[in-house]
């Protein structure tokens, strides 16, 4: 009966000292940034979102969301310095919007907690072919090839489907 005395109050000492221990870390953290009067807030928009809402208000000329534009261009002049999103690599502005610091942390705990639990993500119909050719639009024109192209960028098969024609399109007009 003590054995189970002393593990009992074993655990509460130990749930005691997490959460301390916890309250240090984040009072250490807070200290490493500096004190700011404003909270982190974590952006919630995608990197994606920057280039098509930006490059379209540049190339149209007028603002379609003011507000949104506003936020995303204090965002990259506070972390690149600059509000011209054609300056900015798409890689490095994932790793900044989505990748980084507590948000990736945060990202990587809700997927270990869902591999756990056997949850998966719920993906709308369609979405990831959206999703893949709003990514096209935003190509390096270098890696395209200039002389031939598909006629479609996504294929969908049945498995009773037996063959599948692609067409492939000359862009340049001679046969070849």
């Amino acid at each position: 009966m003590w054995e189970a005395g002393v593990t009992f109050g074993a655990f509460w000492v130990l749930l005691i000292a997490c959460y301390v221990a916890d309250r240090y870390k984040a009072s250490q953290d807070k200290k490493k940034e500096g004190n700011k009067d404003e909270p982190i807030e974590l952006f919630e928009y995608q990197a994606v979102d920057f280039y098509k809402t930006l490059l379209k208000d540049k190339q149209s000329g007028t603002v379609e969301d003011e507000d949104k534009s506003k936020k995303m261009k204090q965002f990259l002049k506070e972390n690149f310095q600059t509000d011209a999103i054609e300056n900015i690599e798409l890689d490095d502005l994932k790793k900044k919007v989505e990748g980084e610091g507590m948000l990736a942390r945060a990202k990587y705990r809700r997927q270990v907690q869902n591999a756990f639990t056997g949850k998966r993500p719920a993906i709308a119909k369609g979405q990831i072919l959206r999703e893949e050719h709003e990514h096209a639009e935003f190509l390096d024109e270098s890696t395209k090839n200039s002389m031939y192209g598909f006629s479609c960028l996504h294929y969908s098969v049945s498995e009773a489907s037996g063959s599948l024609k692609i067409m492939v399109l000359n862009k340049t007009g001679v046969a070849g």
